[in-house]
């Protein structure tokens, strides 16, 4: 009996040593690991102050002191989490210690932690980097767009990197930092010294418990009931202090999740339910601003279409709707005499109808031309399956319908997010690029970037135009003014004012602030050009020019004030429009608009007996008072401020619900 007793004992004391090497084992790296945490958030906080003084301004921290900090700790949750990912598979592997902890165990563990963590922060660093990069261009984080730059040509983006970023310093402060990092770990894990008084084994299970408590929360970013989210970023009105709580790792994960979720497209009545619809009826209601009883036994196409018979004449005018890249609102209220940003355009923009108070419909190129000729709430459709459909949605289906030759010309290869292959079914008969422009055009001359210069381009739609013996529609995309810039070598700019740059405005350095608006420069003397030729012409009383921008140029100003926001996403909208139609239009030019409302304006009054969408505003409809009116940009809707913003937010989201409706139920038939 005694015998078994001592037996007992000494396995119960080998278990409790045992226990207490392990234990120990465990909590000396899980201390490694917290010291290693604590680096992280200073390399993760040096980054936002970076990027504060990258881009804001005094303003938003004076005007907005008492949400400094929560902001701070906003973004210190956010840090923490991200973090907490990064090292969540060393947490994992110092778990084995609690039951195994051999010299060569530890000493392995040890040498794979300074070698992981040091390649993984150095790693997070860069996207860090590459995030503030991102956000110097387009004023954003990381979203879905910058998946899109692996879509373009391999040369072309490494020039543009090469033109836009600063790609050499970068690398050098990459390989710096790993070396600084790899040594700051190293010695954490070298030098780094455990002493517990205490060998009560329950008091270090406590410990040990108490970690992996405070290790879930920091993953999980929240002890409230939801995990934390990009709505816990919003802690001011002051959207740039809401836009530096995020980092770029944090972004990169939801852009990323954001361009998976692009085709994961809900069944028709998945979307009616989570907008809170009972049948399509119901947001046709909230749309049109009518009552559900007077739409009942209306059909879809009876709702989304109309029929206008204003044009009873039948007479057919061109239509021509140029696409101009990154044409800047923003960039005209620096026009003025010593500074020319219009060239031959200013006259015809001083001339003709101009909305200022006019948003894109999306933020990149193809985000804005699949929304002007598809009207679709999702975002690269081309560069899928489904852009072998055809939809009745298309911008140039009802003129089509109409007798007109419909056209989409531009001066970049149609491959391009295959324009080629999506554009034939969207109702155009001819879908011209850079290849056909050189072949029929003798004058046509092309620089290396992108492809056929703005004003030859123009001058190629001008030729066509003369020489066409029906009624034209032509949608076009220009390219010229998109980075890296190369304009004609015979183009003599007009005279920029280098004063205008010590505006605090301006973020970029002088010299290439110069190059981007030159190219601007460049791209509207072209239309002046194209206008010219055009009010001269026998088309000036049969041609109705459109002329916008798919995006604005984000890179050059500084967005960190509410009042600049409205223009982070504006871009101008100019009509010429013959006197024949214009004398019976009102015009309100302080009207918020935005890409969605250009045909639903046009269609009524050059149509007759063709049916065409009309999920947009009339922004001549002389009915309306100007607090109805919205401009829709993918990251904000604008109004007036006397508007009734909860009536406008329930038609947006109406109108959203009817278009993901319609494309959800265009999708899954051909499933």
């Amino acid at each position: 009996m005694n015998i078994n007793c001592l037996n007992l004992k000494l396995l119960y004391l080998f278990l409790q040593y045992y226990a207490m090497k392990n234990t120990f084992n465990y909590l000396l790296f899980s201390k490694m690991l917290l010291k290693s945490f604590f680096f992280s958030i200073a390399l993760f906080s040096a980054a936002r102050i970076v990027f504060i003084i990258r881009f804001g301004s005094m303003y938003s921290f004076i005007e907005y002191s008492s949400d400094i900090l929560p902001m701070a700790i906003a973004g210190l949750r956010f840090d923490l989490q991200s973090i907490g990912y990064i090292l969540f598979f060393i947490y994992l592997i110092n778990f084995s210690l609690l039951f195994s902890s051999t010299v060569k165990l530890n000493n392995f563990i040890k040498k794979l932690s300074i070698i992981f963590i040091s390649i993984t922060l150095t790693l997070s660093t860069v996207i860090l980097i590459a995030d503030q990069q991102f956000y110097s261009f387009f004023k954003l984080h990381f979203n879905s767009v910058a998946f899109d730059f692996f879509n373009e040509d391999p040369k072309l983006l490494m020039k543009s990197m090469w033109q836009e970023h600063p790609v050499i310093p970068i690398l050098v402060i990459t390989v710096l930092l790993f070396f600084i990092i790899k040594y700051v770990i190293a010695n954490i894990f070298h030098q780094t010294k455990l002493t517990i008084s205490s060998t009560n084994l329950f008091f270090r299970i406590g410990i040990i418990i108490i970690f992996f408590g405070l290790y879930f929360l920091v993953v999980r970013g929240s002890v409230g009931t939801f995990p934390l989210q990009k709505e816990d970023a919003v802690v001011s009105e002051n959207k740039f202090l809401n836009i530096s709580v995020l980092n770029g790792l944090y972004t990169l994960e939801k852009a990323y999740a954001e361009k998976k979720r692009e085709f994961n497209i809900s069944s028709p009545e998945n979307i009616l339910n989570k907008n809170g619809y009972k049948n399509i009826n119901e947001a046709f209601a909230d749309y049109k601003g009518l009552p559900i009883d007077s739409l009942n036994n209306m059909s879809f196409n009876e709702l989304a279409f109309s029929n206008s018979n204003i044009n009873q004449s039948g007479k057919k005018y061109h239509v021509v709707y140029l696409i101009m890249e990154s044409m800047s609102n923003h960039f005209l209220y620096f026009h003025n005499e010593k500074t020319n940003l219009l060239g031959r355009f200013e006259r015809h923009y001083n001339e003709d109808i101009v909305f200022r108070n006019f948003q894109s419909a999306g933020n990149g190129t193809i985000s804005s031309l699949e929304a002007i000729i598809l009207n679709t709430p999702y975002r690269s459709l081309f560069e899928t399956k489904y852009r072998f459909l055809s939809f009745d949605f298309s911008i140039a289906k009802p003129f089509k319908e109409f007798g007109y030759k419909t056209n989409f010309i531009t001066g970049i290869p149609l491959s391009w997010r295959q324009l080629n292959e999506a554009l034939p079914k969207q109702y155009f008969d001819y879908v011209c690029g850079k290849a056909s422009i050189l072949r029929n055009s003798s004058k046509a001359k092309t620089n290396n970037a992108w492809g056929v210069y703005d004003h030859c381009m123009l001058d190629y739609i001008y030729d066509e135009l003369i020489k066409s013996d029906s009624a034209m529609f032509v949608l076009s995309l220009s390219s010229t003014n998109h980075t890296p810039y190369e304009l004609p070598e015979d183009y003599i700019p007009y005279k920029i004012d280098s004063s205008i740059f010590n505006n605090p405005e301006f973020i970029i350095p002088k010299e290439r602030a110069i190059e981007v608006l030159t190219a601007y420069q460049y791209s509207n003397d072209a239309l002046g050009g194209f206008l010219d030729k055009v009010k001269s012409s026998k088309l000036a009383e049969n041609t109705i020019v459109i002329i916008t921008g798919d995006h604005n140029n984000r890179s050059v100003l500084a967005y960190n004030s509410n009042e600049s926001m409205k223009l982070k996403y504006s871009v101008p909208l100019y009509m010429y429009i013959p006197q024949s139609i214009k004398e019976n239009l009102f015009i309100d030019t302080k009207r918020w608009t935005s890409h969605n409302d250009i045909m639903t304006s046009i269609y009524p009054y050059i149509l007759n007996g063709v049916e065409y969408l009309n999920l947009g505003q009339n922004i001549f409809d002389e009915t309306k008072d100007l607090n109805e009116f919205y401009s829709i940009n993918d990251a904000q809707i604008l109004f007036e401020d006397s508007a009734n913003e909860n009536e406008i937010k329930k038609k947006v989201k109406a109108r959203n619900a009817i278009l993901k409706y319609y494309y959800s139920k265009q999708i899954y038939n051909i499933k």
